[in-house]
């Protein structure tokens, strides 16, 4: 049987989380965002989790993807863009697109992680 949430949480799914309390660990979270800090309830023990590194979330997914994007273009596809139109420019956009959400699970593993919160969440 599938836990409740408080209020302000919402469940959403493919969203890695381990609980630091009792190390649940599941890919459907509930989760609550309020201005720079994401909260985490745990159906297992009913206590709430605070991202630890969200900077590092915002400036991975703020930097990453152009990362991809530039040593696609100025790697493997610099001598195939040389001479065409512009509009080729949206093979290594589109494989930039593919690749990130492929790291998307280990980017989860790698930057989510939690911390015991104690105080109101509303």
């Amino acid at each position: 049987m599938e836990s409740v949430a408080p209020q302000p949480f919402r469940k959403a799914r493919f969203v890695y989380f381990r609980c630091p309390s009792c190390y649940y660990e599941s890919w459907h979270s509930y989760l609550h965002n309020r201005l720079f800090h994401q909260f985490c309830w745990c159906p297992n023990c009913h206590r709430i989790a605070t991202l630890k590194l969200a900077w590092l979330v915002g400036a991975t997914w703020g930097l990453v993807p152009p990362l991809i994007f530039a040593l696609l273009i100025f790697g493997p596809f610099q001598s195939w863009l040389a001479g065409r139109d512009f509009v080729w420019l949206l093979v290594p956009a589109i494989l930039t697109v593919v690749l990130s959400l492929a790291a998307l699970p280990l980017f989860f593993r790698l930057t989510w992680e939690f911390a015991p919160y104690d105080g109101h969440v509303a």
